[in-house]
Formats: structure tokens, sequence, C-alpha cells
């Protein structure tokens, strides 16, 4: 259902308004990662509280700020250069390329170090027949 409304939304701006599927597919991409980003917000608010009483953050949670970070600079960095080259600055195809690399490994980073958060939830879906213990 859900690949069946992002290939209508895909043809549709694209035959229509001639935008490009690259530049409606990084549009959806930048709306997932937000929707990411606002269902993970107690780990936010934890990390303000611990910034206001200045304590030193735990090391797992020092380690998930810094993945956290890269990976939205990524994402940031992945946007802006995006919409440069969509206005047409020619300058910006090498950074968007770099910044495409350096997002996918982020991403590979991100789910390695989440994988055990990711198996239950998938398992509290059902998704997951052969569970190892």
């Amino acid at each position: 259902m859900l690949l069946s409304l992002l290939v209508s939304i895909v043809l549709i701006g694209t035959l229509l308004f001639g935008i490009s599927v690259h530049s409606v597919t990084g549009s959806i991409f930048v709306a997932l990662v937000m929707v990411h980003l606002t269902t993970q917000r107690a780990w936010f608010t934890g990390l303000a509280r611990s910034m206001r009483t200045r304590k030193r953050l735990p090391p797992g949670a020092r380690g998930k700020l810094i993945r956290d970070s890269c990976l939205l600079g990524c994402v940031l960095l992945l946007t802006v250069t995006g919409l440069l080259r969509w206005n047409g600055v020619v300058e910006a195809r090498p950074w968007h390329s770099s910044a495409m690399f350096l997002f996918l490994g982020a991403i590979a980073f991100h789910l390695v170090a989440n994988r055990r958060p990711l198996r239950a939830h998938f398992a509290r879906l059902g998704w997951l027949r052969n569970q190892r213990s």
C-alpha cells in the first residue's frame, strides 16, 4: 500500500509538474526522516534535561548523541545541496554526491547500532519468523 502510494506520488509529480523523480524521492525521504525524529521525543527530552543539569552523559548516550548528530548532519547536508542543485547551482553536484555516500554510511551504522531495538520492534509487529535468543 505504501509503495503504491509512493509510486503514485512520483508519477504524478513527474508527469504533471515536470519534477524529477530524484527530487520527489528526496522530498519523501526528508519527510520520513522528520517522522522518525518526531517518534524519538523521549530521547531528545532526556538529552535536553541532561544538558540543562550540566551532568556528563553516560557513555552509551554520548555514543548515541554522536551517531545521531552525524546522521542529522548528513541529512541536512544532503537536503541543502539537493536544493542548491534543484535551483541550478552546478557546483553543488560533487557535494551532493559525496553527501549521499556519507549518508549511506551513516544509515548503515545507525541500523547496525540500533539492531536490537529494531529486531524487538519487528518481533512485536510479527514480521520476524525465526528468532534467535
